[in-house]
Order: C-alpha cells, then structure tokens, then sequence
C-alpha cells in the first residue's frame, strides 16, 4: 500500500502560498475600491434630492386635497338624504293620515249594521269589516315599513354629513401644513444653484 505523499508534495505547498498571496491582494484591492465605489453612490445630488422633496410634498398635498374632496362628497351625500329622507316622511305621514281616513268612513257604516237588528245584515257586515280591517292593517304596515326605511336613511344622511364635516375640518388643517410644505420645498429648490 501507497502512503497518501499528496500533502507532503512540494508543489502543493507552494500552490498553497500563492493562493494565499493572490487572496490578500484581491482582498486589499476590493478594500481600497469599495470605499470609494460607494461613497460615489451614497452622494445623492442636492437638485435632486430637493426634486423628489417637492414631489413627496406634492403628492402629499394631492392626497390631503384628496381627502377634502372625499369629505365634500359625504357632505353633499348626507345632505341630499336628509332632504329625501324628510320629504318621503312629510308624504308617508299624509299617506297615513288618508289611509286612516278611508278606514274611519269605511267601518263607520258597518258599525251601524253590526249593531242593528237585522241579523244576515250584522253578519255580512262582520264579514266585510273583516276584509276592511285586513286591509288597512297591510296598508299601515307597508306605510310603516316605509316610515323605517325613511328614518333610516335620515339617520345614515345625518352620520355621513357628521363624518363629513369633521373629516373636512382635519383635512383644511392638514391641506395648510400641506401647502406649506410644497411651497418650502419648491423654495429650496429654486434657492439650488
């Protein structure tokens, strides 16, 4: 059996050395380079760091301005329900008022009969007052149902309107900050030779 004389080649040794050399060299040569590779890098010119200074405070004031529209639409919205809201009630109610009207005139009459003597006619009068009663109950029940709906969408225009309002006023605050942000930024960009 052969010994393994690889490691105690000469060759191998000296191999060994200029690898050596060769990777310190490399690595003083990366070492004087990257310093300077990336401080040319990591100087960003003035001009432009004041350009996308201005065009963050510009987009700022383009959302802020954004968010003032938002609030004028709930404003608007919650406006225009209220209105609707309050003119669907004013006609329900008066649709009530005539559905109760309609019934009084409609049972009165049958009232009379019911407590008459004729017995066939009290009994058909029952009967009829039945139906009526039936159909007034459907019909107030539909008005009502209408009369919820109607203040729900008054409650809704009322929290829109709110939300609105309130979110204008911190918009208005905001879109001064805004303003003054754009105008500072655009003034240091011009102040750049």
């Amino acid at each position: 059996m052969k010994k393994n004389t690889f490691l105690k080649h000469r060759n191998f040794n000296t191999s060994a050395k200029v690898l050596n050399v060769f990777s310190f060299a490399l690595l003083g040569i990366l070492i004087v380079t990257m310093p300077n590779y990336a401080s040319a890098q990591a100087k960003p010119d003035k001009r432009q760091m004041a350009t996308t200074n201005l065009e963050k405070a510009e987009a700022n004031l383009a959302k802020v301005e954004g968010q003032i529209a938002k609030a004028d639409s709930l404003i608007d919205s919650g406006t225009t329900m209220i209105d609707e809201a309050k003119s669907e009630l004013k006609q329900l109610e008066t649709d009530k008022k005539a559905i109760e009207k309609a019934y009084a005139n409609q049972k009165k009459p049958l009232d009379k009969k019911i407590g008459g003597k004729d017995k066939t006619a009290a009994t058909e009068a029952r009967n009829e007052l039945k139906a009526i009663d039936a159909q007034y109950k459907a019909d107030i029940k539909e008005v009502n149902a209408n009369i919820t709906a109607a203040n729900k969408k008054m409650s809704t225009g009322n929290s829109n309107l709110s939300k609105g309002k309130t979110s204008k006023k911190a918009g208005e605050t905001s879109l001064k900050t805004a303003k003054a942000k754009v105008e500072a930024a655009q003034e240091k960009l011009d102040n750049i030779e």
